[in-house]
């Protein structure tokens, strides 16, 4: 079990760290000072820094926003707001919503595609994500896979690879959300075999615990490597240590990074580890053509693709060359186009992931009062294990997608209260 010193420290770092994160994508963006101070301030005069007790803490954080959205836009703080709320909303399942708060944070313009941009798309040949990185993966020992935080589909690609890397001799998983320091480090991760509260901070969303959970259950040894305080030496070359640490203790190792945005760039991460190791990583980007909330605000060659019908899957484009394309200068590998959003019963059809969870609709119980609803693998610790699902509930026809499992369910109130919990299996 985790201290409870780890959990109180991490209740620190939680609300921390996003507030660096998020404006990776943009190495020259910075949020000021006084902004993340006032920020957290107001955060913790509604108690929103009270110490994480159980995995109902997302629901706690999601209704003091949404119950003082007025007071922080008040304060001329939108772009931090709503970057975190963004967050907060993914974890919840709400990732329609999450794309369109994340617009405003980036206050997004409206990008014009021409003749040109659909020119050259029309001149490239599409591959399969999966099958094009793992081909690739054959000839290098470190793969590094980016994300932006606030989309959860980014976790589905590295969680899809897992077991084809596995078989080419990768063994190592490390993912930036786990923390490498002594008071903070999840030490029991790898005996328990599923993240808790206290494991990570991105973790707390359903996909990327899964991530982490089925990554531990195809055979890896799951590596901590980020440092909690940014503030102690260079982030990005401690980091580039500490994988390199891999590599010094198993001079065979094979390893898989999950990390966000940048990191995976030359003048970043990627670039230190390369210059202290001398080992040259894959690195796949996510981010340059995501989606967005609504299309025309989304990169030139995505709308293209779109508009050409060539996504029907995550895509990798070739050129003439036989080379992936649009690399950005040189910043990546492979550049990774994930289809625009489809919605069933209000969710991303991409939450189906293949077939490995299945649809189960939760019209049979009395929903009347209930405005959240978590799944919990019943063989996990259902007061901390990070759920495999949760929701929203904000239709008339509220679904989760879960693996096959048995599970509980619990049901919560509009303040958070758990109303009760029911057992459900899934063939």
């Amino acid at each position: 079990m985790i201290s409870l010193k780890i959990i109180l420290l991490a209740t620190f770092f939680t609300f921390l760290n996003p507030l660096i994160l998020f404006p990776q994508q943009d190495a020259t963006r910075k949020i000021a000072v006084e902004e993340i101070k006032l920020y957290n301030e107001i955060r913790r005069s509604l108690g929103m820094s009270n110490r994480i007790l159980n995995n109902d803490y997302t629901i706690k954080q999601f209704l003091g926003f949404e119950n003082n959205e007025e007071l922080f836009k008040d304060k001329n703080i939108d772009n931090i707001f709503y970057s975190i709320y963004s967050t907060v909303k993914s974890f919840l399942g709400n990732y329609r919503e999450a794309l369109q708060d994340y617009a405003l944070s980036k206050k997004l313009c409206k990008i014009e595609i021409s003749e040109n941009d659909s020119l050259y798309m029309s001149r490239l040949v599409q591959t399969d994500a999966i099958e094009t990185i793992s081909r690739m993966a054959d000839s290098v020992r470190i793969v590094m896979i980016n994300e932006a935080h606030h989309m959860p589909r980014h976790r589905i690609l590295t969680t899809q690879l897992l077991s084809l890397l596995y078989a080419k001799g990768y063994r190592y998983f490390c993912a930036e959300t786990l923390s490498n320091s002594d008071t903070l480090r999840d030490e029991n991760l790898n005996e328990r075999k599923y993240p808790v509260i206290g494991t990570g901070f991105y973790t707390l969303e359903p996909l990327y615990g899964d991530l982490v959970r089925q990554a531990l259950k195809t055979g890896f040894k799951v590596v901590p490597y980020e440092i909690p305080n940014y503030s102690k030496g260079d982030r990005e070359v401690i980091e580039a240590e500490n994988i390199y640490e891999i590599f010094k203790q198993d001079p065979k190792a094979k390893v898989i990074v999950h990390c966000g945005y940048s990191h995976i760039t030359p003048t970043w991460m990627a670039g230190e580890f390369k210059r202290i190791s001398g080992i040259r990583p894959l690195t796949i980007d996510q981010t340059e053509m995501a989606e967005e909330y609504s299309p025309e605000y989304c990169n030139e060659y995505y709308q293209a693709a779109c508009k050409m019908d060539l996504l029907d899957k995550p895509s990798v484009f070739i050129d003439s060359s036989g080379k992936t394309s649009l690399m950005y200068g040189k910043l990546y590998d492979v550049v990774v186009f994930n289809p625009m959003t489809k919605y069933i019963y209000g969710r991303p059809d991409w939450m189906v992931m293949g077939g490995y969870r299945k649809v189960f609709n939760l019209k049979i119980f009395d929903l009347n009062d209930v405005k959240f609803i978590q799944a919990i693998y019943s063989n996990e610790d259902t007061e901390l294990a990070i759920p495999v699902d949760q929701i929203i509930v904000n239709n008339n026809n509220p679904v989760l997608y879960l693996p096959a499992g048995s599970y509980i369910l619990k049901f919560f109130d509009d303040k958070g209260d758990i109303i009760s919990s029911k057992s459900i299996n899934i063939d």
